[in-house]
């Protein structure tokens, strides 16, 4: 039997760690486990509220003794759990009162599935309100992620859930990764690998931008990638670093070398399928 796990990490997220806890605790479905990583924080408030939630047994608290970065973070998170699907949850976004309900159904009737994915809920930085982003476009004809589609418009959430298995595939989340580039990296990775995705219509997360820099160049991973990937110099330099090098101003200067190379390996496989 499926068991879901929820691992929250945080660094500084003091107040917004009570919201996605409250979000948790409206869960219409409520067999899961909360696994908290504290990837070492300093700030006040954060580890009074997770020295709280540990206190009161509503979650098991994984304090790391120096920072360590978000991808180790869920590392450890994952291989603390006891449940074989994963539900990353940053400390500063939150659940929508059936998403475990649905991810659990979907897992249960689709036994195929090595994730799942669905809409979600965006809140702009300094927006009031938030736009609901339809994945539904990315699916094939029987409602599993269709790579093909992906690769002409990456709006698969980062956060998705996935079972243990998958993690254990790819090997983890790559602790080496820039900060802010590590849902990237893991999910083109496991791509890589040709999962099975299913597609859920139904919003299950609702993702808080809350860092301006950081999201807006993970956004712009994707369209810089499009645009120059049709150019055939990038095709040539696939695995060659020293041609790489040699447009490097075009792109490398602003993205981790090694998820450009993931990027061109997973675009060229989806072209040969």
């Amino acid at each position: 039997m499926d068991k879901i796990s929820v691992v929250i990490t945080c660094y500084k997220a003091g107040e917004p760690l009570h919201q996605a806890m409250k979000s948790l605790e409206k869960q219409t479905n409520r067999s899961f486990e909360i696994i908290i990583v504290n990837d070492a924080s300093r700030d006040k408030r954060l580890n009074e509220a997770c020295k709280f939630y540990e206190h009161k047994r509503l979650a098991k608290v994984i304090w790391n003794k120096t920072n360590l970065g978000t991808s180790a973070a869920r590392n450890t998170g994952c291989k603390a759990m006891t449940g074989n699907i994963y539900v990353p949850l940053d400390a500063d976004d939150e659940l929508l009162p059936d998403s475990i309900e649905v991810i659990y159904k979907t897992f249960a009737e689709t036994p195929s599935a090595d994730f799942v994915f669905g809409n979600y809920l965006r809140k702009e930085l300094n927006s009031e309100g938030s736009v609901t982003v339809n994945t539904e476009c990315l699916c094939d004809d029987e409602g599993f992620l269709d790579p093909k589609k992906l690769a002409k418009d990456f709006i698969l959430y980062g956060g998705s859930p996935f079972r243990r298995s998958l993690w254990l595939t790819i090997g983890g989340y790559d602790e080496s990764v820039e900060s802010g580039f590590e849902d990237v990296d893991f999910w083109l990775r496991a791509l890589l690998c040709s999962p099975k995705g299913k597609y859920v219509d139904q919003t299950i997360y609702f993702w808080k931008r809350t860092n301006e820099e950081m999201h807006r160049k993970v956004s712009n991973v994707y369209k810089h990638y499009i645009v120059h990937i049709k150019n055939k110099s990038y095709q040539n330099a696939y695995g060659k670093v020293s041609k790489i090098n040699q447009i490097k101003n075009n792109v490398l200067a602003r993205l981790p070398r090694s998820i450009v190379l993931r990027w061109l390996e997973f675009r060229m496989l989806t072209k040969e399928r």
